[in-house]
């Protein structure tokens, strides 16, 4: 989970064109500090190291995999609508709803409490 967590930030730091943190050395990580912020205690704290391929993880994880759907029948009778053809594009509207999704569970909103 750390390897991921780490990948997509340094991911999405790079697709934005910002520079990469620097490693913090193991001798200048603070365990007390760590076990104050996370609110633990001393014994619930440790450090790991972990390395990622940022490459690899965008080359397995940033694609569109197709998937079959099941949608409302109306979102079926508008999109064949010959005024409306261009207006409903599936792909576009199931992305938007994944990024909605992905971004109100990221941030702790989840779907299901809605």
């Amino acid at each position: 989970m750390a390897v991921d967590c780490l990948a997509g930030y340094l991911y999405e730091l790079e697709k934005d064109g910002e520079k990469y943190p620097g490693a913090t050395a193991m001798k200048d990580i603070s365990l007390e500090k760590i076990a104050k912020e996370l609110d633990v205690e001393m014994k619930d704290v440790f450090v790991n190291m972990i390395s990622v391929d940022v490459d690899e993880y965008a080359k397995n994880h940033n694609k569109v995999v197709p998937r079959t759907l099941t949608i409302w029948n109306i979102y079926n009778c508008v999109s064949k609508k010959p005024k409306h053809e261009k207006l409903i594009s599936f792909d576009c509207c199931i992305i938007d709803m994944y990024v909605d999704s992905y971004e109100r569970f990221s941030t702790g909103v989840c779907c299901s409490t809605q």
